[in-house]
């Protein structure tokens, strides 16, 4: 931070300027309230240790903190961006795989940012959030991590570490020991089998982990997970691994930014977590301003229910796959997800469905039923004529609908639009005097 500047002033400089500080001097703002040193963090063998929460929240402090320094790495880079080439196939292809160069670490520490967040969350649970629950994890994962040397040894060496299994005898007495002062049932981050025995239990699988923390989730933490497994964490995972068969997206430095703007934000909210775990409310500094930014901002959540708690009803006219369509059924998932059934109304998608499920995120509003009606039916009250029953109003309006649609006047408007919750009015009121006047020739009848 510049002499002489507040934080507040500093928060003003720039998001990734604030990202940066956040994730150094933030954490170390917390760092300071742990119970733990420097020395007994790295050269304490975790048997050894009885605070077991402080050297969760102290380890992943260090994340953070790795995070923050590759963040510092990425401005030299933002600061050339207008020195891209793409004048040539070579120009081209060396700006993709330079960008390429920075997404790959980028989702490495959204993916490490991204577990750390689930089980801060998961942690945070009453029962759990206890010394004995993080001391019994802690030492099954350095379990796993012995044993797990010893059987490579075994494979690719042929041999047996007498060291190696004096560590596992050790870390198996330390775990019983600490079975005895917790309830297994609450040990969410393990598959207990059949005797209920925590050694010999595998790990839950973290896609099980994921959806628990969804479920107790904030909704900005949930914009930032991703909303679902493939969604955040899978889609991750698959983007870090060699493959050449997929689909690469197309890349620019407006979506590398964006990708640095997530990694800052996981570390902000798994820094707060981080200060719910210790049971500690900031009053001042980066912590209390990223708490402030957490409750006054409404863009993660305007986001979050654009993305899964879309206002459609059934009856609403949509575009799905660029095709027009009607809501005909509204479902909510057990994470609070709304799904839409829609039925389309001119052209059949490629594999010929007539109907399909869709998030709302893949949806496009042409306009929403209930206002368009009653648009229309004030148009009736202003000529002082009487009403249609809401039934033949409606296949009117749709009849109209669909005559602009296949005139074609109004296709390349809407298949245009870029808003999802944007409605795309096909007339103004005083237009409707051809619809208007079919539904009175209707009623003449």
């Amino acid at each position: 931070m510049l002499p002489g500047m507040s934080v507040e002033e500093r928060s003003q400089q720039g998001k990734e300027e604030f990202f940066i500080d956040l994730c150094v001097r933030g954490a170390q703002e917390l760092r300071e309230r742990l119970q733990i040193s420097e020395p007994s963090f790295q050269h304490v063998h975790i048997s050894a240790h009885t605070r077991g929460r402080d050297v969760f929240v102290y380890g992943t402090l260090d994340l953070i903190e790795r995070v923050g320094v590759f963040l510092i790495q990425q401005l030299e880079i933002f600061s050339d961006k207008g020195k891209q080439l793409d004048t040539t196939d070579l120009d081209r292809r060396l700006t993709r795989n330079v960008l390429h160069s920075i997404l790959i670490p980028q989702e490495l520490w959204r993916r490490n940012l991204t577990e750390a967040l689930v089980f801060a969350i998961n942690f945070g649970r009453q029962a759990t959030n206890a010394e004995p629950y993080y001391c019994h994890y802690l030492n099954l994962s350095q379990l796993k991590s012995v044993k797990a040397t010893q059987a490579d040894l075994h494979a690719y060496y042929g041999i047996q570490s007498r060291e190696l299994d004096s560590q596992i005898s050790d870390l198996r007495e330390t775990i019983l020991g600490w079975e005895r002062k917790i309830d297994l049932s609450h040990c969410w981050y393990l598959e207990l089998n059949r005797s209920k025995d925590s050694i010999s239990s595998k790990p839950r699988k973290f896609k099980d982990l994921l959806n628990e923390a969804l479920m107790r989730a904030e909704i900005q933490e949930r914009h930032v997970l991703g909303l679902s497994y493939f969604g955040g964490f899978g889609s991750v995972s698959e983007n870090i691994h060699f493959g050449v068969g997929r689909l690469q997206p197309r890349l620019d430095f407006r979506i590398v930014q964006t990708g640095t703007s997530h990694l800052g934000l996981l570390a902000l909210y798994l820094l707060l977590r981080c200060c719910r775990l210790l049971r500690f409310r900031p009053t001042d500094g980066y912590l209390a301003l990223a708490q402030k930014w957490m409750t006054n901002n409404d863009v993660a959540r305007d986001l979050y229910n654009r993305a899964v708690r879309s206002a459609f009803t059934k009856g609403d006219i949509v575009l799905a796959q660029d095709l027009p369509a009607m809501v005909e059924q509204v479902t909510t998932s057990q994470f609070g997800y709304k799904g839409f059934r829609v039925k389309y109304l001119r052209e059949l998608p490629v594999h010929a469905n007539d109907t399909d499920w869709f998030p709302g995120k893949w949806l496009r509003r042409i306009w929403k039923q209930d206002q368009f009606l009653d648009r229309f039916m004030a148009e009736f009250d202003a000529k002082g004529q009487p009403r249609p029953s809401k039934a033949v109003a409606r296949e009117c309006l749709l009849r109209s609908f669909l005559h602009q649609w296949d005139t074609g006047g109004i296709r390349e408007f809407l298949t245009g639009s870029s808003n999802p919750e944007e409605s795309a009015e096909i007339r103004e009121p005083g237009e409707f005097e051809g619809t208007r006047s079919e539904i009175l020739d209707h009623n003449k009848e």
